[in-house]
């Protein structure tokens, strides 16, 4: 039962462990090292996300104000 629990945190894998670079099964780190990357990562995407979608408001803002400058001060909503 060690064994299947084992291989279950502990993979063989391509990829080097990110704390000690060890490509072999022996490497006990990989599982808090990989969950901490792929935290890491979601943390990044979102923030990434967040900056896209406060630029496209600001460009929208931007749009919408040469709009209502164009037509005279009036904003007409679609």
């Amino acid at each position: 039962m060690d064994n299947f629990i084992n291989s279950l945190f502990y993979r063989k894998s391509s990829v080097p462990c990110l704390g000690c670079s060890d490509r072999t099964e022996s490497c006990h780190c990989t599982c808090k090292h990989y969950a901490d990357w792929v935290k890491k990562s979601k943390d990044t995407t979102n923030k990434i996300h967040k900056e896209k979608t406060m630029q496209n408001l600001i460009e929208q803002a931007k749009t919408q104000r040469a709009i209502k400058k164009k037509l005279g001060g009036k904003l007409y909503e679609r």
